[in-house]
């Protein structure tokens, strides 16, 4: 082998053995984001934060629904009392 083919395999040899190693070492592993957040004090502020944000935001949304369920209620109620007088008419109109 010549000098240069002997220098090149030495400067390779000599550049990949800290990769070699460092590869050895290396270590991967996986990290569960919500686990992280819901034990963390920052974690759990942030989602408390959140939690208060959306009640807040919600408690429009909740009156309108008990609103809007009421108004469904009474529009039964007064169906209920139409269909009750309608069935006595007719029942007056042919002497039920």
């Amino acid at each position: 082998m010549s000098k240069v083919g002997m220098g090149l395999l030495l400067s390779a040899v000599l550049v990949l053995t800290p990769m070699w190693a460092a590869a050895a070492e290396f270590k991967v592993g996986v990290v569960d984001g919500m686990d992280v957040v819901s034990k963390s004090a920052a974690g759990k502020g942030v989602q408390d934060a959140i939690k208060r944000k959306s009640d807040d935001l919600g408690k429009p949304f909740a009156q309108k629904r008990a609103a809007l369920a009421k108004e469904v209620e009474d529009f039964h109620c007064r169906l209920r009392k139409l269909l009750h007088h309608i069935v006595n008419l007719v029942g007056q109109m042919f002497h039920f």
